[in-house]
């Protein structure tokens, strides 16, 4: 891969050396959006713009690792989501307070299992909590400073998942971890 990587513009290399290179990217990242798989290639790349040829590139090479099953689509976690093909969604969820991509930090880019994640976390150390002040911590723990109304409506909607699959439960206005 080495070879092909250092001689071509991001377009020309082989697909299954991109492929392999998302591969990577996923796995040490995932669950991962596709927008974020393609600024790592072009940062990597140092490349100012990400032309079209560069996303259609980047998008074969994306399927072709599913294809392969090195990587698949994530579940739940919103489209165009991607993790290590033996990934399974744990309780933890990362600060993004440092990040050097300032993409990770937008709420599009938020995995809604790790939210999830997040949500249960809190709901479990709070024993009941109301949803804004689940949304508040998490937000908090997350790396966030303030709650845009994007954020907000994002971290709203892992905690309506956690809901809808039954993992926590609403009462009087307040969240906890469900007894059954």
């Amino acid at each position: 891969m080495a070879n092909s990587v250092a001689r071509f513009d991001i377009h020309e290399v082989a697909l299954d050396d991109l492929a392999n290179l998302v591969s990577k990217i996923v796995e040490i990242e995932g669950p991962v959006h596709q927008d974020v798989i393609v600024a790592r290639v072009v940062k990597l790349w140092n490349v100012g713009r990400t032309g079209s040829r560069i996303r259609e590139a980047l998008s074969r090479a994306i399927q072709q690792a599913c294809n392969i099953g090195t990587i698949r689509e994530s579940q739940g976690d919103g489209d165009q989501f991607y993790v290590a093909s033996d990934f399974t969604q744990t309780n933890e969820f990362r600060d993004r307070s440092d990040v050097e991509l300032p993409l990770i930090r937008k709420h599009d880019y938020l995995p809604l299992g790790e939210l999830g994640a997040g949500v249960a976390v809190i709901v479990q150390e709070g024993i009941s909590v109301s949803r804004d002040e689940c949304v508040k911590v998490l937000g908090n723990r997350l790396g966030f400073n303030r709650l845009t109304p994007g954020l907000t409506e994002r971290l709203n909607q892992a905690i309506e998942e956690k809901l809808s699959r039954g993992a926590i439960e609403e009462l009087r206005g307040k969240l906890r971890i469900r007894l059954d």
